[in-house]
């Protein structure tokens, strides 16, 4: 072993020479160096070596650390997986939703579906296994959007207490898209009025590919916007034909007035063989959008809870709905609790009222003529009225509200915007 040692004085290795660097090695094999600006390199620092309390040092030339701040997607459910009230809308209607949270407008002549699909970017390209996507396909085609207002779009608010951190900051959007017919898209940004919008153009460069769009852009720093729970914060939409009434004379800025298209937004209504397809739809604060993820099912489902919830009855015969008691002969009454706590007082919903029946402790019951009407309906829970198809309830006693032998049925409470 050799040894360099300096008991009382300062040990100085110096290189002489303007560009000069000291090396250290061991076995002939170097280990680490100082520059002749003093940086120092080395090959084997690594986690082990950093224990104890270390100095405070300066992270501003770090690099490929992750962005601090808000890094959230303020897309609920950009993965598309959950879809409440089925996975094939033939076609799909005006107002109607799909995936939980999109819904579809249209005012034209022109009709599609929308179907939930496995087609998906790869994990290669995106760096993300999603398992579905939506798919928009033409069903019936309007060549010439007039200026009768014909439109269709794909739209998905964003509550006003999550926008509250977006507003007026810098924010960036990406999607992957994958259309038939190629050329140049529109998706645009609105306020809830609406009068304040921002039209951005994107563009499906090969048919039938899966090929991402990202775009950085400030919100909106005039206008009213809202920020409440009960609010629509902002609505994003997906332009698939407009007429000219609704095109932006510049893309890439915010415009007073309802707009959501430009001159150069192809009529992908213009044949009935065109479709497309969105995945990994996310909007984040900052000048980047991180390689797209989801949280766990659990936490989408959660979020989706809060706008919509639908139970449905399809596999236990008779299952247990909820317990009640009998106001008349004909009649009764059920408390329902919903899974969570919703965002305004929901909009009740059910399958037809044969698919139900309602017991009482003798046996007496049967199949319904009207409801479940849905009454006391709170951000909770709410009440089912019921009408039998024949008066042998007993009054004041207790019941039963279940599903039928074997048809399937459901409730939905709708909380969305």
């Amino acid at each position: 072993m050799s040894t360099i040692k300096s008991s009382s004085e300062d040990l100085t290795l110096d290189a002489d020479g303007g560009s000069s660097e000291i090396k250290l090695k061991i076995n002939n094999v170097e280990k680490a160096s100082i520059s002749s600006a003093g940086a120092f390199t080395s090959t084997t620092i690594d986690a082990t070596a950093l224990t104890g309390n270390l100095p405070a040092i300066s992270g501003a030339s770090l690099t490929g650390l992750p962005a601090a701040g808000d890094k959230r997607n303020f897309i609920i459910d950009g993965d598309f997986t959950q879809w409440p009230e089925g996975t094939s809308f033939v076609p799909i209607g005006n107002n109607g939703h799909s995936a939980a949270l999109w819904r579809h407008n249209t005012g034209g002549t022109g009709a599609g579906t929308i179907t939930r699909e496995t087609d998906v970017p790869t994990a290669a390209e995106s760096n993300h296994q999603s398992s579905y996507s939506l798919k928009y396909d033409v069903t019936t085609l309007d060549a010439t959007p007039d200026t009768g207002g014909d439109h269709y779009l794909l739209r998905h608010y964003i509550t006003g207490t999550n926008f509250k951190a977006l507003h007026q900051q810098e924010v960036t959007f990406s999607f992957w898209h994958k259309h038939t017919k190629t050329g140049t898209y529109t998706v645009a940004f609105r306020n809830h009025v609406p009068n304040r919008s921002y039209v951005h153009e994107y563009t499906q460069s090969v048919s039938d590919t899966w090929e991402r769009d990202t775009h950085t852009f400030t919100m909106d720093t005039s206008g009213t916007w809202l920020f409440t729970d009960t609010d629509k914060g902002m609505d994003i939409i997906f332009t698939i034909s407009a007429e000219s009434s609704f095109d932006a004379g510049t893309a890439d800025t915010w415009l007073a007035g309802n707009l959501f298209s430009t001159s150069n937004q192809v009529n992908a209504m213009d044949s009935t063989s065109n479709n497309m397809l969105f995945s990994q739809v996310g909007l984040y604060l900052g000048s980047t959008a991180p390689n797209f993820t989801s949280p766990p099912i659990s936490t989408v489902q959660d979020q989706v809870d809060w706008y919509v919830q639908r139970y449905d009855y399809d596999t236990v015969g008779a299952e247990t709905i909820a317990i009640g008691h009998c106001f008349s002969t004909g009649q009764n009454y059920c408390h329902f609790n919903y899974r969570k706590k919703m965002r305004i007082a929901p909009s009740g919903s059910s399958t037809a009222s044969a698919t139900f029946e309602t017991t009482i402790a003798s046996g007496a019951g049967g199949s319904l003529s009207a409801g479940p009407t849905f009454s006391g309906v709170g951000k909770n829970a709410c009440r089912f009225y019921m009408q039998k198809t024949t008066s042998n309830l007993v009054a004041g006693d207790a019941s039963m509200f279940h599903r039928d032998g074997s048809d399937t049925c459901w409730l939905m409470l709708d909380a969305r915007h």
